[in-house]
């Protein structure tokens, strides 16, 4: 079944996305976000106020969409402190990038994403 834009929680089996996001959907950790931090300034393919309110679910804000989420954090978790990670369920880095790889390639194999944009924004980050 094509999701489009589906809620994020509950959807990706394995591992609770919403631990992963937390860490930068606050207003205090935005800044400290390791995707903004080591990945945006290399690899500018999203605007950060629209994903973070995205997030935040704000008024107005577009639902986030699950393979560009997925693909954020697959770019991000390598600069995410390893005791996140492992409180997350993952013994290593290596782990984790393959667990976000593999969810990205598959909601890009199962044409889960009906809008182009957020899939070509997946497809650049993974190639970070």
């Amino acid at each position: 079944m094509q999701g489009g834009h589906q809620p994020v929680s509950g959807v990706v089996a394995g591992r609770d996305v919403g631990r992963n996001t937390k860490r930068c959907s606050s207003n205090s950790h935005a800044k400290r976000c390791p995707h903004r931090i080591h990945v945006h300034p290399y690899m500018p393919v999203l605007d950060l106020q629209e994903f973070f309110d995205s997030i935040r679910q704000t008024q107005n804000s577009k639902p986030v969409s699950l393979i560009l989420l997925q693909a954020i954090l697959f770019a991000g978790c390598v600069f995410v402190e390893m005791p996140l990670l492992e409180r997350t369920g993952y013994q290593t880095r290596r782990d984790a990038r393959k667990v976000f790889y593999v969810k990205v390639k598959y909601l890009y194999e199962l044409d889960w994403e009906l809008d182009s944009i957020p899939v070509i924004q997946a497809l650049l980050l993974i190639t970070y």
